[in-house]
């Protein structure tokens, strides 16, 4: 729950658990302590394991296009959308435009560096679109607008 709070004091807005092959019981558990740990005011889903949650990893969907034709059958059926990132944020720079491209998309995941011991990750989220009061803007370059620097090659190359 230490990660919970962490980020709720950084202003990300939602959050989700993730309690795969775990009881009923513990699911629930693990819920009221998140619940404890953010607060009544922020939503708190749970992840199902893919059973009702309508989240496309771009990286495994077929990309962007794909992503956009599931985003579209979910419309027609009356879903959510949530791309699905438990990677980088090059992964969430597409993300940001499924999200943007979307009527129905509340939320984009976000594996954010800040919980996770991982210099790489942390450097690949600073070149990246910063999370500001649990918002990320839109970007302003061609592509999908994350500049991977050359420095982050020079720095975690293996020799």
């Amino acid at each position: 729950m230490a990660r919970a709070e962490t980020l709720a004091a950084l202003g990300y807005r939602a959050f989700k658990v993730e309690p795969m092959m775990s009881t009923p019981s513990d699911v629930v558990e693990l819920a009221r302590r998140c619940r404890k740990a953010i607060g009544d005011d922020l939503p708190l889903m749970v992840d199902v394991g893919y059973l009702f949650v309508v989240q496309p990893y771009m990286t495994t969907c077929g990309g962007l296009t794909e992503a956009k034709r599931i985003v579209e059958l979910a419309l027609s059926r009356g879903a959510q959308v949530s791309p699905g990132n438990w990677s980088t944020q090059i992964l969430g720079a597409a993300s940001v435009h499924l999200a943007a491209y979307s009527p129905i998309t509340p939320f984009i995941e976000f594996a954010p560096a800040e919980v996770f011991e991982s210099p790489l990750r942390r450097e690949l989220q600073n070149a990246g679109f910063p999370v500001i009061n649990g918002a990320i803007s839109l970007p302003e370059q061609a592509s999908i607008g994350y500049q991977l620097p050359t420095e982050i090659f020079d720095h975690f190359r293996i020799r």
